[in-house]
């Protein structure tokens, strides 16, 4: 998630307010200078992409998604717009949508290296762009997805499943699918079918951390710790951004 460097030259300090609120978390104080800018300029494509960063922030994916678009429509050379976009287009898998606007950004910016990589995929990766690193370390979202996950936080453990079943039928084997599952075995105390979804989750999304996390917590369980963190070495080797996670790999051998 990026805010901008220099977006549009107007209300330059407006916005500059508005990223130094968001860095702080004050969303409510940064939105109101926000929606004061668009509403005295409407075409500020800047005010509208930290505000998708304000909906990213608050999980609302969706709402973010459409807002990185429209900065990037008013501002089709705007680098930090096409990169959010980019990142919101893998998570909700809506990347055809958003298609021709990114590859326009990166003809018109030629120089800029993260735009030529990503219409490098956009050209050659198809569908399987969803499963590339960058991708994975995005996640998926769905709504059905999140309303599952909620189920569960409230302990409707039998809707949540239920919910889980019905995405995995619609949509295929997820990665989320496997890890919400496996979190409701969790909490029911079936810690092996719990450290086997995890396993299956992470066969799916080996960037993923909290799935990580779901395993090592599952393998303490099971007496599984050094099965566990060899998943995750194996994994390192072809995925080297999890060594940001290995301060929070189980040390098996002093255990």
């Amino acid at each position: 998630m990026l805010l901008t460097t220099a977006a549009t030259q107007d209300f330059v300090y407006e916005n500059d307010r508005a990223e130094n609120f968001i860095l702080d978390d004050n969303l409510p104080e940064s939105a109101s200078i926000l929606l004061e800018i668009i509403d005295r300029s409407p075409r500020n494509s800047r005010a509208f992409n930290n505000l998708g960063v304000i909906a990213w922030k608050q999980d609302n994916w969706y709402d973010a998604f459409g807002l990185f678009k429209h900065a990037l429509e008013l501002q089709p050379d705007y680098a930090d717009a096409a990169s959010n976009l980019f990142d919101l287009a893998l998570k909700t898998r809506r990347i055809e949508e958003v298609r021709d606007l990114l590859l326009q950004a990166a003809a018109l910016l030629p120089s800029n290296e993260e735009l030529e990589d990503i219409a490098l995929g956009l050209h050659e990766e198809g569908d399987n762009i969803y499963f590339c690193g960058r991708a994975l370390q995005q996640g998926y979202y769905h709504p059905d997805l999140a309303e599952a996950d909620a189920l569960v936080l409230d302990g409707k453990l039998v809707e949540a499943s239920a919910l889980y079943f019905k995405v995995l039928d619609e949509q295929g084997d997820l990665a989320e699918v496997y890890n919400g599952l496996g979190v409701i075995n969790f909490y029911e105390k079936r810690y092996s079918d719990a450290f086997a979804l995890f396993t299956e989750a992470l066969k799916r999304n080996p960037c993923n951390k909290d799935m990580f996390m779901n395993l090592f917590d599952a393998a303490h369980e099971t007496d599984q710790v050094k099965h566990a963190v060899d998943i995750y070495y194996t994994c390192r080797k072809e995925y080297p951004q999890l060594v940001e996670m290995e301060d929070l790999v189980p040390k098996y051998s002093l255990l």
